[in-house]
């Protein structure tokens, strides 16, 4: 009898395929996790690059820079204002200052006092419209011989200019502008006018010397019967020196505090002791010639009691106020850095 070989090759070759398909698609499984892995490591790679970017350069201007009671500035509006803040201080070029960073706490405090001022409008009933901005920044953008035709075909020109020039949006300088109108008017119609224009005065007669040991050797002189006069024509480094030290009237708010507690317990014709400046470059010695309880403020004292009183009135704000500075020296540097 013949052997059936050929059936058991026919057999066989189910098996072999069936291994060889198993084998195949492992093979392709194994290639599609491969891949899915690849494309896994992709996006992982993308995302945290994109935080990184996001974190380095955009998740810093979102963050918290200032909270003034119900007003919260982003490190975005804190920069925008900082900007503005510079520019009103004569520094038109922010970038290349070399120590910018220790100039922005003091601009801080700008920015705070205005904001409170500003907050300060519907409490006074100050309002200011659209048309009032603009024509600010008319004021402040054209020159002012320009004629209304010339200003009108000028104006977006030179509008756009200040805004390069201050890196600011239009959204951003019409902000400021306002806050700017708020506060004038504030301080002009309201503030200073809370000011009286009488006040006690005295007559204040001064020498100006640089060292200590030549006011305690003028101050010797003048015990010894000399003119105050005389001698403060003589020696004194004041520019009123010509005029015998002759300082004009004062109130006590149009002088420093040191000064006024000084000179507002000399009796009439007494001599002060010498007195230092704060960082004791020059020496002062007062007298008092005259003395009025009740003197009618001239414009340079009417100025600064008014400047004054603003002051006061800014501190007692500042102390009243919930106000949360979120800066560090870091920061600092990196504002200085961004503006």
């Amino acid at each position: 009898m013949r052997k059936k070989v050929g059936l058991n090759i026919r057999k066989n070759k189910p098996a072999s395929s069936k291994q060889h398909f198993s084998l195949v698609k492992r093979n392709q499984k194994r290639q599609r996790l491969i891949q899915i892995a690849g494309v896994f490591v992709i996006i992982c790679a993308i995302a945290l690059t994109g935080y990184g970017v996001y974190d380095s350069q955009y998740k810093p201007w979102r963050e918290n820079a200032l909270t003034i009671n119900d007003t919260s500035l982003t490190m975005r509006q804190y920069v925008a204002r900082a900007r503005y803040t510079l520019q009103t201080q004569g520094i038109t070029d922010p970038g290349k200052y070399s120590d910018l960073a220790s100039l922005l706490p003091d601009i801080t405090d700008m920015i705070v006092n205005n904001e409170l001022m500003s907050q300060a409008a519907s409490e006074y009933g100050i309002t200011i419209t659209d048309e009032q901005i603009t024509e600010q920044i008319k004021k402040e953008v054209m020159p002012e011989s320009e004629t209304e035709e010339a200003a009108t075909e000028d104006f977006d020109n030179l509008y756009k200019e200040q805004l390069k020039q201050y890196n600011m949006t239009d959204e951003e300088y019409r902000l400021m502008t306002r806050i700017q109108l708020i506060n004038t008017t504030l301080v002009q119609d309201y503030l200073n006018k809370e000011v009286a224009d009488t006040a006690p005065q005295v007559h204040v007669n001064i020498i100006t010397v640089a060292t200590e040991e030549e006011a305690t050797e003028i101050k010797q002189r003048l015990d010894d019967g000399e003119d105050f006069a005389t001698v403060a024509m003589e020696k004194s480094l004041d520019s009123t020196a010509e005029s015998g030290g002759d300082l004009g009237w004062y109130a006590y708010d149009a002088l420093s505090k040191d000064y006024a507690d000084v000179i507002f317990n000399l009796a009439v014709g007494e001599i002060s002791e010498p007195v230092a400046n704060s960082n004791a470059t020059s020496y002062y010695i007062f007298k008092v010639s005259e003395k009025e309880e009740s003197r009618t403020l001239d414009e340079t004292n009417l100025t600064l009691v008014q400047a004054k009183y603003v002051e006061s009135w800014l501190k007692q704000r500042i102390y009243s106020s919930a106000i949360n500075y979120n800066f560090t020296t870091d920061k600092y540097a990196w504002v200085a850095e961004h503006i």
